[in-house]
């Protein structure tokens, strides 16, 4: 019995920072969900802010993982797509 190993596909993480985020935050990754792909111009439109500051705001987000950025904009990291549809629903922001 002790040369025995056992594995388990459950890997634990705490998804609790993600309540942290600001509301801004919030509503940009829900911006991101409903469209799949967003670029900081969008984004921008959208939320009616200059461009630099939706890069700025998108980019640290990829920062924190929660974005990955790809060559038409920005998604969401689907590692933590259902965390983020989670905590969006609970907020009311979805």
């Amino acid at each position: 019995a002790a040369d025995k190993l056992i594995l388990t596909p459950y890997v634990g993480f705490d998804y609790s920072c993600l309540t942290e985020l600001q509301e801004e935050d919030l509503f940009t990754l829900a911006s991101i969900l409903n469209h799949e792909i967003l670029n900081a111009g969008d984004h921008a439109l959208i939320f009616r802010q200059i461009p630099e500051n939706s890069m700025m705001q998108m980019v640290r987000l990829q920062n924190y993982g929660l974005l990955l950025s790809t060559q038409s904009g920005f998604q969401v990291n689907p590692l933590l797509y259902r965390p983020v549809i989670k905590l969006l629903s609970a907020r009311n922001v979805l």
